[in-house]
């Protein structure tokens, strides 16, 4: 057995959360886990909004803090065990309680607000040419968070959250079909 392969295959990423972003990898071994404690290159700070992964990467979505509107992105390679800042591909509007989702090898946010700013909008992320795009739909789901936001077999669904400026708690669905919002 090779150990070193074994060990890529079983561990854990974890990171903490708001500013406590202790990045660390934990060894599965055994049936026990064991604690590895490693920070990477460059230490990702501030405030993680979202993360997901899609074919060995992890790309993480940093939001607003509670001082300014900020966004940025990072990504995280398994196979090298290195972060990689995008610091140039055109990302939305800082947001935080936002959904993000992986469809058809893309990463789309829908969704989600800033300070008072509260969005409807959807974005998608290429990972071939690494930049964001707003989507186009005839229907658009009104602004919302938080909410479920999940891929399903050949769509994604939107389900529910709440309007930030009346309190409404929101019972609607929608799913993203051929690149328009379908209301269920």
């Amino acid at each position: 057995m090779d150990i070193e392969n074994e060990y890529k295959r079983r561990r854990i990423l974890k990171a903490g959360g708001d500013y406590n972003l202790e990045w660390c990898r934990w060894r599965v071994l055994g049936g026990q886990s064991k604690r590895k404690k490693e920070i990477f290159n460059p230490n990702p700070k501030g405030y993680i909004h979202g993360a997901l992964t899609l074919r060995n990467t992890l790309y993480a979505f940093f939001g607003p803090d509670e001082n300014r509107p900020t966004a940025s992105m990072r990504s995280y390679s398994f196979k090298s065990c290195e972060w990689k800042e995008w610091p140039d591909c055109n990302l939305p509007p800082a947001r935080d309680s936002f959904g993000l989702s992986v469809y058809q090898n893309e990463i789309y946010m829908f969704g989600g607000s800033s300070y008072d700013t509260q969005f409807g909008d959807m974005h998608v992320f290429n990972t071939l040419t690494c930049t964001w795009q707003p989507t186009d739909s005839s229907i658009t789901p009104s602004p919302r968070n938080p909410l479920v936001f999940t891929e399903i077999g050949e769509t994604i669904l939107l389900y529910g959250g709440v309007n930030v400026e009346s309190g409404a708690i929101l019972n609607d669905a929608f799913l993203w079909v051929d690149k328009q919002w379908l209301p269920v």
